[in-house]
């Protein structure tokens, strides 16, 4: 045997022994890769779990996200749900594969429904439901909390919801669950009419289950119906688990501007609600979700816009301006979303809008609140009205003639001028108010009981001093009817003494009472500064809104909910709408000698 095939077959051994090395030291290179992968893959998602049991559901949100796993998928939807990021939680749980493990795909569907429900897509969580009471995978647990939320969900839509609802399905059985759930809370005559009508859509195949329903057994008798629901219940059930979204509209300062100490009141007063809610609600939550609408009034429907399209608002309030609030009032009608505001006062905000509420009274409604205090209180026909043009009173001069002229009482003098432009010298308008009857009878003046002078702004103090100057040198003893300004300034006892002066305010808490004490306590606490009269509005405006959402659950009922609401007693005051959209509490106080 030559020598050189040996050699040869000896370098094929060596090749193939190379090689073999080779590929094991590969593989035991990707399994030990493969292998830390997992542990990576692992220790994510335990990071994940530990942020979502934490409540931190948004960075929870975020490091499920970067895995692919079904139960990663999962997760990341439930926790972008519990933040309240709808669109994302719906993004995350449509991509969990149906082919997943049972437990983690029917899990995924049933938080599917409860995100349909919070985007309101009331057609989508029952045909969802509906699908997992049927699934013969589903547990005895899930299915119970899936016909729970069904009938939840039922009862918890209006008429106009259920008839959109019906509309957009055409699936028979939930079209008939819809129609049962109309028992006792529509009439008899309501209740057949829409039965014809949904059993004309069905084929005849469809029609055997309604022997045995509900539906066809109470529209059997009509007298039985009527004895049975003598007046059909609107009551609607809110489900479990539900949230409500508040928008906030406010500017926002920088901390040495003035402005940054109304803003963070407001913004604080509001939060400080909403987490007294949610502390007293375990079943229902609120989010606030606050937009800066910047000080650029033109901006104010962009930052409304951007509001409505980022979450499904419930309602909004805000914005810190009148003229900001004119801009988003028309949107709020355009979206059908209730706008309070909480320090806005123009008269012409909420006209002929359904959907704008002011907590803070305007300037017509204390006008005509005076009047009515002037003539039927305190007994007075004869009445002049003095008051600065192009300011805030100016609309309380008009709304005072005219509700006093209505009463029946007479306005002798109406003087509404731009007193700046004459150096605010008050003379040629105050001799037609002095007690000297030679005067009166030389200029033909008529004798008036009262002056009504709502003056506002930075002028006020000044109009007042020179009013009540003019009054003084003429003896003039006429009452004084004045805006809120006189009941904020400082007067001088002699004045007090021998004038009667009224000014409109609300009827806030006494500064001793324990409401204000309990409640600046626990502010300081939360936010670490004493509560300013701006936390007080905030505070009263977000408790307003959202114990009307208690009373009724379902937000498409707000609008009527905030217009019929009974008084609500706040730290700044009563707030009653009486069946309209200003809030009308407003009361006339004397004032006095300081004790």
């Amino acid at each position: 045997m030559s020598t050189y095939p040996r050699q040869q077959m000896n370098s094929h051994y060596r090749l193939l022994l190379t090689f073999v090395l080779t590929f094991v030291l590969i593989l035991c290179s990707v399994k030990f890769s493969d292998a830390q992968d997992s542990v990576s893959v692992d220790s994510t998602f335990d990071q994940g779990l530990q942020l979502y049991k934490n409540a931190k559901y948004q960075e929870a949100g975020q490091v499920f996200a970067k895995l692919k796993s079904p139960e990663s998928l999962l997760f990341a939807g439930k926790s972008f749900f519990a933040a309240g990021d709808y669109l994302q939680a719906q993004s995350y749980l449509a991509k969990v594969p149906s082919d997943s493990l049972p437990s983690i795909n029917l899990e995924a569907r049933y938080t599917a429904a409860l995100v349909a429900f919070q985007l309101n897509q009331y057609d989508q969580v029952l045909q969802i439901l509906n699908k997992i009471r049927q699934d013969d995978r589903t547990s005895n647990s899930l299915r119970q909390s899936a016909s729970s939320f069904y009938q939840s969900t039922l009862s918890y839509l209006t008429l106009d919801q259920r008839k959109d609802v019906f509309l957009s399905i055409s699936e028979p059985r939930i079209r008939l669950d819809i129609m049962e759930s109309l028992v006792g809370q529509v009439d008899f005559a309501t209740l057949q009419s829409l039965y014809n009508q949904f059993t004309a859509y069905l084929p005849d195949s469809s029609k055997a289950p309604l022997q045995t329903s509900r539906l066809e057994s109470a529209l059997k008798d009509s007298a039985d119906y009527a004895f049975k629901y003598p007046s059909p219940s609107q009551d609607l059930e809110v489900p479990k688990g539900i949230s409500y979204d508040i928008g906030v509209a406010l500017p926002l300062f920088k901390p040495e501007t003035a402005e940054f100490k109304v803003t963070r009141g407001l913004y604080n007063g509001i939060l400080f609600a909403a987490e007294e809610f949610n502390q007293r609600h375990a079943e229902r939550k609120v989010f606030i979700r606050h937009r800066n609408t910047t000080h650029q009034i033109k901006k104010a429907d962009a930052v409304f816009n951007r509001m409505v399209w980022s979450h499904p608002l419930d309602a909004v309030i805000g914005p810190l301006f009148s003229e900001s609030a004119h801009s988003m009032a028309k949107l709020a009608e355009q979206y059908g979303i209730p706008l309070v505001t909480p320090l806005a006062n123009s008269d012409t905000l909420n006209l002929h809008n359904p959907y704008v509420f002011q907590v803070n009274p305007t300037f017509s409604i204390r006008g005509r609140k005076m009047a009515r205090y002037a003539v039927k209180n305190l007994g007075l026909d004869t009445m002049a009205v003095i008051a600065q043009k192009n300011a805030l009173g100016y609309e309380s001069a008009f709304a005072f003639r005219d509700q006093a002229e209505r009463l029946g009482a007479k306005i002798s003098y109406f003087f509404v001028e731009d007193f700046a432009s004459k150096a605010y010298d008050l003379s040629n308008y105050t001799k037609y108010f002095t007690a000297d009857q030679e005067l009166r009878d030389s200029l033909n003046i008529q004798q008036v009981d009262a002056i009504y002078a709502p003056f506002t702004g930075q002028a006020a103090q000044t109009l007042i001093d020179l009013l009540m100057t003019d009054l003084e040198a003429a003896n003039s003893n006429a009452v004084i009817l004045g805006s809120a300004e006189w009941g904020a300034f400082e007067m001088q006892q002699k004045r007090i003494r021998n004038f009667d002066m009224y000014y409109p305010e609300a009827d806030p808490l006494t500064a001793d009472t324990s409401q204000y004490r309990q409640f600046d306590q626990a502010y300081e606490n939360r936010f670490g500064s004493s509560p300013t009269k701006f936390s007080y509005i905030g505070y009263d405006s977000a408790q307003l809104l959202l114990k009307a959402l208690d009373r009724i659950g379902n937000p498409s009922l707000l609008k009527k909910s905030l217009r019929d609401m009974p008084q609500h007693n706040g730290l700044t005051g009563p707030i009653h709408f009486r069946g309209h959209q200003i809030n009308q509490e407003i009361d006339i106080y004397k004032i006095k000698n300081k004790p």
